[in-house]
């Protein structure tokens, strides 16, 4: 028994951290996936927060995802190359976010798998996604704000400006209910993508498991919250600088208003109909 625990020592938690949680892609001698139910427990430890450090903001890959869909709103984006060039961009942004271990609030909702097993409370998972919510928040308008004085808005003669107007505008409109479950859909995607990520041993097995569910979101339109935290300040100072007409106006109350259903239905998505889901699936697999 001691000889096979030297040969096969399991990970500790933290190794191998940008590569993904450990244990969650151990292999033994002939190549084989070890049983999902003997890895769960390390998919929960991994899951949990780390003491002390809230969060971190994942705003440039959020923004590469947001220039993406800035893309997908241009005439070029009518043509198959067009699409796959976006959806690429989608999928880059978020395998950043895992290979570089930053913290982005609409992953960590998969927390809720690690609150249904007991492993932390209703305050550590809340305190969570609360500053890790506010991280990349201040993460995304920071760097708006570095866009806009770098010019890059004014490219192709101003239409950039305004298509990102348009963008925010039309998101500021949305009803309510379609914003929501616009968001819950795209947590849906986001999440599976996390969640077949952390079964990957390299770099481009994360990358292969990323791309389809982020490639469908991108291309579906649906509503990120994270990425939205980026389109309306930047809206907003493209008015303010006369980059785009002033009117009708992108407003901190309309943010708010997309803001709100956006991120309840990302919680929705990517911890009750992915996190707690398979959470259900695994105990009930373990157990039998």
């Amino acid at each position: 028994m001691e000889e096979a625990g030297r040969q096969n020592p399991v990970p500790q938690q933290g190794a191998c951290h940008r590569l993904g949680p450990p244990g969650i892609a151990q292999h033994d001698r002939h190549d084989r996936m070890v049983p999902r139910q003997q890895f769960e427990p390390h998919l929960l430890q991994s899951l949990s927060p780390e003491p002390g450090i809230p969060g971190q903001p994942a705003a440039p890959p959020v923004a590469l995802l947001s220039l993406g869909q800035i893309e997908r709103s241009q005439g070029r984006g009518t043509d198959r190359r067009g699409q796959r060039v976006r959806e690429q961009i989608g999928a880059r942004a978020l395998l950043l976010v895992v290979v570089a271990g930053a913290e982005l609030f609409t992953g960590n909702n998969l927390l809720a798998m690690a609150w249904a097993d007991g492993r932390i409370s209703t305050r550590e998972v809340l305190r969570n996604w609360g500053w890790v919510c506010l991280a990349n928040g201040l993460g995304a308008a920071g760097l708006a704000v570095l866009v806009w004085a770098s010019g890059q808005t004014g490219l192709n003669g101003g239409r950039l400006a305004q298509q990102v107007v348009h963008i925010a505008l039309n998101k500021q409109a949305l009803p309510w209910h379609e914003a929501l479950w616009r968001g819950v859909l795209c947590n849906v995607l986001v999440c599976l993508a996390v969640w077949m990520a952390m079964a990957g041993r390299s770099v481009a097995d994360k990358a292969v498991a990323i791309v389809s569910p982020i490639a469908t979101f991108v291309a579906a339109g649906f509503e990120h919250s994270i990425a939205n935290m980026f389109f309306f300040p930047l809206a907003m100072l493209v008015q303010a600088g006369g980059g785009a007409p002033a009117t009708p106006p992108v407003t901190f109350s309309g943010m708010l208003g997309n803001l709100v259903p956006v991120i309840g239905g990302n919680l929705l998505g990517g911890s009750v109909l992915v996190g707690l889901t398979y959470h259900v699936i695994y105990r009930r697999g373990s157990a039998s």
